[in-house]
């Protein structure tokens, strides 16, 4: 069937009524992001992150990324992971977002007030511990340490932490120009994940198993005698890793 000259008209308006109605429910905002590829709906939030992840959120291409594609810009603070989720000092701030280094410390969070809508875990590492060649080869002479494709293991952490514990020196170990005992260095366990986890894995090695209260109660004083020995530690893994990379 043929169409009329009035029933192509009558389609045309029809289509152009159509076409501003639509421009009008998107608006001018909605527009703008098409053109420019930035969410119409920008939001600020502000928290509280761990030091070894703030360049990561401060990078130039994650910010864009961010703000373009979610609307969201991030006002990134740096805090240990324990005492963003423990300090009342931090968490009286009520942070709009927290970016801690475990969901233990996201537990730890809610237990503490804070209001956690959602938490996920998004990558996960093993411990680093991080040294000069004599030691690592001193502790591959001692088969603490082994090398597998260019990477070092450490395969007798309950000997190293004998050791610690017994007051081995560096010197016991074959490093003549080392002085002092026999000692690793974490973060503040009662500000960063990293001394955080540390201290739980003393607590293990110690135990022989998973540590229990029985254990806890018995190891106690010697997992807080090796941390006493650091003296002054860091609040952050981040400040270690930059003074690494120097």
């Amino acid at each position: 069937m043929a169409i009329t000259r009035r029933q192509l008209g009558a389609g045309l308006l029809a289509l152009g009524a159509g076409a501003t109605a639509t421009v009008a429910v998107l608006g001018p905002r909605r527009i703008e992001s098409w053109v420019t590829g930035r969410s119409a709906d920008q939001v600020r939030l502000w928290g509280f992150i761990g030091g070894e992840k703030v360049n990561f959120v401060r990078n130039d291409k994650v910010a864009d990324l961010l703000m373009r594609r979610f609307g969201i810009t991030l006002d990134a603070r740096r805090a240990g992971s324990v005492e963003m989720v423990s300090d009342p000092t931090l968490t009286g701030q009520k942070p709009e977002w927290l970016w801690p280094a475990s969901n233990v410390l996201s537990q730890l969070a809610r237990r503490n007030g804070l209001a956690v809508r959602r938490d996920e875990i998004v990558f996960n590492s093993p411990i680093m511990i991080y040294s000069w060649s004599p030691v690592v080869e001193a502790l591959i002479r001692r088969g603490y340490v082994e090398e597998r494709a260019g990477v070092f293991y450490l395969v007798k952490a309950r000997e190293l932490v004998a050791d610690i514990v017994q007051g081995t020196t560096w010197r016991d170990l074959g490093i003549a120009n080392l002085f002092g005992r026999v000692l690793v260095s974490s973060t503040d366990p009662t500000k960063s994940n990293s001394g955080f986890s540390f201290a739980g894995l003393l607590a293990n090695l110690l135990a022989g198993d998973v540590a229990s209260p029985e254990t806890l109660s018995r190891d106690l004083e010697t997992i807080a005698s090796i941390f006493d020995r650091m003296g002054y530690k860091e609040s952050s893994s981040g400040t270690a890793l930059e003074q690494l990379s120097e």
